[in-house]
């Protein structure tokens, strides 16, 4: 339901994925990992003493880059919020990300 709702109402999931910070969530509880999980993985990894590049993947693993120079709508709800955004620009942190994107969509 959560990868069906991204694709038609990507703001929407968003939205419904917003954290009030309690574990009660009900049903909107799939759309609060599905959106969380990125940033709870690298707060992880920080914790436990990751690169800032390995924490920079994680935080931005499930992103795909806007058309050139835009910011899609997530980064701009994200930017400030966790250090560096994506830039896009450095092609080898691209390369990464994107080596991490295919594993993470296989499974």
């Amino acid at each position: 339901m959560v990868v069906l709702a991204r694709l038609f109402r990507p703001a929407l999931v968003i939205r419904w994925g917003q954290s009030a910070g309690d574990h009660d969530w009900g049903w909107r509880r799939p759309f609060v990992i599905y959106e969380q999980h990125p940033a709870w993985g690298a707060q992880m990894a920080a914790a436990a003493g990751c690169s800032p590049l390995t924490v920079w993947l994680i935080r931005w693993h499930q992103e795909r880059p806007a058309a050139q120079g835009s910011v899609g709508p997530r980064q701009r709800a994200q930017q400030g919020q966790e250090g560096k955004t994506p830039s896009w620009q450095d092609e080898s942190e691209n390369e990464l990300l994107r080596a991490l994107q295919r594993a993470d969509s296989e499974n």
